[in-house]
């Protein structure tokens, strides 16, 4: 099998498509923090539990990441042991 050949089946899997849209999900919500804290800067000064709503954003922004991360591993490892 020839790596071009290897790469398109791998990109038509189904695991594949749902990595990349969590992959997506990530990005856009990265990008979206990264530009609120720029052009929002009043917004993320302002107090949230104690904390500022830049620092409570991030850290939703991470426990998120984190839960995508451990959901697309538990989905992977469904299918792998399905195939």
């Amino acid at each position: 099998e020839t790596p071009a050949k290897a790469v398109r089946t791998i990109t038509r899997t189904k695991q594949f498509r749902i990595g990349v849209y969590l992959f997506a999900a990530y990005v856009i919500g990265y990008a979206a923090f990264i530009l609120a804290g720029s052009y929002a800067k009043d917004m993320f000064k302002a107090a949230m539990l104690g904390m500022n709503v830049g620092t409570v954003s991030g850290i939703v922004l991470i426990l998120a990441t984190i839960g995508l991360a451990i959901g697309f591993n538990w989905y992977a490892g469904r299918t792998e042991e399905a195939s």
